[in-house]
């Protein structure tokens, strides 16, 4: 019977030494910088500079996780979006002592995407939607903690973004015209980068416009994304966006 009690007293431990989860690990690593040596860089308050440089690495690292998600990357996609832990812990101390509810909001929509990228059913376009929510707070984060959120575009270089956008938006339609759904999804794809740089300038302008980009290339993604691709519905949105690019030069007093 004594053998037998402490057989079973031995094999109860065995789930302690399970590989943790991401989000798991992350708890125990936190849990454990608080008692690291003081002193050490861990425990330091970290400098303006340091904080726009991780939310420069987080822009960054968001932005390429959307990228991948959108193209279907399942790993690509959790291989992005793990880069961002460092940068997105400092962030998120450093707002809990400046507005914890925004600090609140960042780790909600943080452990959200980083289950669903650990989940063996990970859904790509659930990850791309939180990314997006976190980028989207970028701003509030830039004034709560007092730093620069990046160096606003310059004219010339949204100009180029307009330009851009003309081009591959007048390619979605093509395509989608042509009933290619691949070229389709490929043509639209490629605006991610400049349609963010205009969204961004729209809203600091103070212009409802970045909204009404913003809702139509959701749209056109999420249908690019569809498993039943709709390419008369991409190429719908597609020429909306194109009809707001007069009031977007307006808007930003830049040349269309």
């Amino acid at each position: 019977m004594g053998l037998l009690l402490l057989s079973a007293a031995c094999g109860g431990s065995s789930s302690s030494t399970a590989t943790p989860s991401s989000t798991a690990a992350k708890t125990a690593t936190t849990a454990a910088s608080a008692t690291a040596t003081p002193g050490g860089s861990a425990s330091a308050t970290p400098t303006a500079a340091e904080l726009t440089a991780d939310l420069a690495t987080m822009k960054t690292v968001l932005q390429d996780t959307i990228a991948k998600a959108q193209a279907g990357d399942v790993q690509g996609t959790r291989d992005a979006e793990a880069k961002g832990d460092k940068a997105m812990e400092a962030l998120i101390k450093a707002l809990r002592a400046a507005n914890s509810p925004l600090g609140d909001q960042l780790e909600t929509l943080e452990l959200h995407y980083e289950a669903q990228a650990d989940s063996p059913t990970t859904d790509v376009t659930v990850i791309a939607s939180d990314a997006q929510k976190v980028i989207d707070l970028f701003s509030q984060v830039a004034t709560a903690l007092k730093i620069t959120e990046g160096t606003p575009a310059t004219s010339a270089e949204l100009t180029a973004d307009l330009a851009t956008m003309k081009t591959i938006m007048n390619d979605t339609i093509a395509k989608a015209n042509a009933g290619d759904v691949q070229g389709t999804r490929d043509a639209e794809a490629k605006g991610d980068v400049a349609m963010e740089a205009l969204i961004k300038a729209l809203r600091a302008a103070n212009s409802p416009l970045g909204d009404q980009l913003e809702t139509l290339e959701l749209h056109y993604e999420a249908q690019a994304d569809s498993a039943t691709t709709d390419v008369t519905v991409i190429a719908s949105d597609a020429q909306q966006v194109l009809n707001l690019f007069p009031q977007v030069a307006t808007t930003l007093n830049i040349t269309y």
